[in-house]
């Protein structure tokens, strides 16, 4: 298995953990979000490795707005790394159409965008710490940066599925 097969069988498992607990896919409006875009960039020169489509964007008709929002997230987390950022949280702005959802995650750069801002966040952690890209307390400190409630939720429910605890306390 490469390891990008890797990273989306890890991937496939925790949004299967999060469509079981439905409050965290509630956007704003109470509409259920159940996919959408995942990117991968090397951290070292930005280049872009992957962009594939996870589950079933909703609303439909956002699905190109979540194609270019997973690109543009990883893309400008890679800009700012070196003043430091780790989540492109941190250089969020809605009125540009600029939200969190891209992660440093060591040698890589995770992005998600489909689900709720936080959402996308945290499914991004996990999958760096479960992937053993980051460790614990670095997921920690990005969800902190960004007030991720959600982050913790579903570590703690990533470590009651017995493939993925082995894999994120390894």
């Amino acid at each position: 298995m490469t390891e990008l097969e890797k990273l989306l069988e890890l991937l496939t498992r925790i949004i299967q953990i999060m469509r079981g607990q439905p409050h965290l896919l509630l956007d704003s409006k109470g509409q259920e979000r159940r996919g959408g875009y995942f990117s991968v960039f090397s951290a070292n020169d930005g280049v872009l490795i992957l962009r594939t489509l996870i589950g079933e964007p909703s609303p439909p008709e956002n699905e190109e707005r979540y194609y270019t929002f997973s690109k543009e997230k990883g893309e400008r987390l890679y800009m700012l790394l070196h003043i430091g950022h780790l989540g492109s949280y941190q250089s969020r702005d809605p009125e540009k159409n600029r939200w969190g959802g891209a992660i440093w995650a060591r040698k890589f750069i995770f992005s998600f965008s489909g689900l709720p801002e936080l959402a996308d966040e945290a499914l991004m952690l996990v999958l760096a710490i479960a992937n053993q890209d980051i460790f614990l307390h670095e997921a920690r400190e990005i969800a902190e940066r960004s007030n991720n409630n959600v982050f913790e939720e579903l570590y703690n429910l990533a470590l009651q599925d017995s493939d993925l605890r082995t894999a994120l306390l390894s």
